[in-house]
């Protein structure tokens, strides 16, 4: 599919037609341009890891793909967003890591499936690898974190669960 901005042939995936114009499509990256140009910011968060190696093993497990810095420090990107950073503190006692990121997304249950596949548990258990939480309605959905969160399967995060959408 072609962007409208930059010509460029991109997945369809990456392309999203705009609100008043459904004709006009831009990817993914022209969108992160005109985000910088009108002022926006672009953050990266650092998450400490007391084991790099099983960090990156579990986030290459969930579908990123991760670049190596040095043996203590790594960039964590999916596709072409750089999404967060791995730091090596290996004297952390992973469960006294209150570190995290949020991964806001339209589609939560694909990527809670991501993060539960690793067999050290659920998604949105704390862990050598850092916090990770997948909520479909974003930072809101912090407000509102004492109500037990719910996938579409009807079944709580925090609880056991074998539906179709994390079998795959």
């Amino acid at each position: 599919m072609k962007c409208y901005c930059c010509g460029e042939e991109r997945e369809p995936s990456m392309v999203a037609s705009l609100m008043c114009h459904a004709e006009i499509k831009v990817c993914r990256i022209c969108v992160g341009w005109l985000q910088q140009r009108t002022g926006g910011i672009d953050v990266t968060p650092t998450l400490p890891v007391s084991d790099m190696d099983e960090a990156i093993r579990f986030y290459e497990s969930a579908g990123f793909d991760i670049e190596r810095y040095d043996d203590g420090f790594a960039f964590v990107r999916f596709g072409d967003q750089s999404v967060f950073d791995l730091d090596l503190i290996s004297n952390m006692d992973p469960s006294a890591n209150h570190a995290g990121c949020y991964i806001i997304t339209a589609d939560a249950d694909e990527w809670h499936c991501r993060f539960s596949s690793w067999p050290s548990g659920h998604a949105d258990q704390g862990h050598a690898m850092g916090h990770a939480r997948v909520h479909p309605d974003g930072p809101e959905r912090q407000q509102r974190a004492n109500r037990p969160q719910r996938r579409q399967c009807g079944r709580e995060l925090a609880s056991e669960h074998d539906c179709d959408s994390c079998r795959r």
